[in-house]
């Protein structure tokens, strides 16, 4: 059996998912409380707000998640609102990290899917051709590796 398939690592471990939404949560509402603060605090809720997104886009990108423009555009779309004054206190950074984790989840859902489903491909060919080879009572040829 493929060793692949009996220790699938998920790109973000649950603990890792955890931390990640607390940090979320932490800066949201950080943010929001600096937006109590006339004027000044405003300014820099912006800031943190930008600082916050790019903490998170590395720290994702650490993890092996790959941004293309349909996660680039749920990422940093919903995190526009971080930029506009009093609308930066909505959880804005929360709700596009959970919906990034989700999404991240689901591909590694279907990259193991897609792994299992190749391996028995595999395996039935392999067990098809043995089948065969031994009818022709020639010896089987071995598996390819990839």
């Amino acid at each position: 059996m493929d060793d692949s398939l009996l220790y699938f690592k998920p790109k973000i471990n649950p603990s890792t998912r955890w931390l990640m939404l607390g940090v979320a949560v932490f800066f949201d509402t950080l943010n929001a409380l600096i937006q109590l603060i006339p004027i000044a605090g405003q300014i820099i809720a912006v800031y943190l707000g930008i600082f916050a997104q790019l903490l998170f886009w590395f720290w994702f990108t650490i993890n092996g998640v790959t941004f293309n423009t349909a996660k680039s555009f749920r990422f940093f779309g919903i995190n526009i609102l971080e930029l506009i004054p009093l609308l930066n206190a909505l959880p804005a950074l929360t709700a596009s990290v959970i919906i990034t984790l989700q999404q991240v989840k689901k591909d590694d859902e279907t990259a193991f899917t897609v792994a299992q489903k190749q391996h028995l491909e595999e395996t039935y060919s392999v067990a098809q051709n043995e089948n065969l080879s031994s009818e022709k009572n020639t010896p089987p040829h071995p598996p390819k590796i990839l």
